[in-house]
């Protein structure tokens, strides 16, 4: 077991016990996103807003549905606004 975690890119000691639940998850993964966005017409999808996750991973998610051909995926910044 570990001493310490990262916890936003700080090392914090561990003063607890860690239990790995790889069984669950709390959100939807790859192929259940997909296949709900393969309910939705692709042509009426005005944009497409990837915020939760890293960086890394919403980047290769952005390429995979270009792949699949949905348009206009955005990767919003921080504090970024949007007019809808």
């Amino acid at each position: 077991k570990p001493d310490t975690i990262d916890i936003f890119y700080q090392q914090k000691k561990v003063r607890a016990q860690i239990e790995v639940m790889s069984s669950f998850s709390a959100h939807a993964d790859e192929p259940e996103l997909l296949q709900y966005l393969s309910t939705q017409d692709k042509e009426r999808l005005k944009k497409i807003f990837l915020v939760h996750g890293e960086t890394e991973r919403q980047l290769e998610f952005k390429d995979t549905l270009i792949k699949h051909q949905y348009k206009n995926i955005v990767i919003p910044r921080l504090g970024e606004i949007f007019e809808l």
